[in-house]
């Protein structure tokens, strides 16, 4: 399954790890950065409050055994919303219908935001932050190598894919 991506997406994929999902940690910590220093709060389908309680994060995800944990060579936001829907597809249609991605940044496909009543449901997705999910601890726990970002121009964003 990594290869099959690797070798799909190569240009823009820097790399790619295969992980137990027990390897993904879920903290309310994460979701409190969103609450609470976060502009998108309350103003996107992808972030809180739209999303689910964190209770229910863990419960979804513990529903998969495996995810891909992939470092990105761009940082562009609506290239990577693309690329991560792209590879969801990839992946349900080499037979991982399970296949769930989550975006890297708050959803932008629409110029303003109705959170409320999503205008176009089937390209939104929740960051992975939404759901609680610690990306650089998981980074880390797979064998990334993962530095705090300091700026956009060094800024190599990392996405998950639950895969099942």
């Amino acid at each position: 399954m990594k290869e099959a991506i690797m070798k799909r997406f190569r240009d823009v994929i820097a790399e790619a790890k295969e992980i137990s999902t027990e390897k993904i940690g879920i903290k309310g910590w994460i979701r409190m950065k969103c609450m609470y220093g976060c502009s998108f709060y309350g103003k996107s389908r992808s972030c809180p409050p739209y999303t689910p309680e964190i209770g229910t994060c863990k419960k979804i995800i513990s529903e998969y055994n495996r995810a891909l944990i992939l470092k990105f060579r761009t940082n562009e936001r609506k290239t990577l919303e693309k690329l991560m829907l792209d590879i969801e597809r990839f992946l349900f249609l080499s037979g991982y219908y399970k296949a769930f991605a989550f975006f890297v940044s708050p959803c932008s496909a629409c110029s303003v935001c109705t959170p409320e009543k999503c205008k176009q449901p089937e390209r939104a997705r929740p960051t992975a932050e939404a759901f609680g999910i610690d990306l650089i601890a998981t980074a880390k726990k797979s064998g990334m190598k993962m530095d705090v970002f300091n700026s956009s121009k060094n800024f190599l964003p990392i996405g998950i894919v639950l895969v099942e």
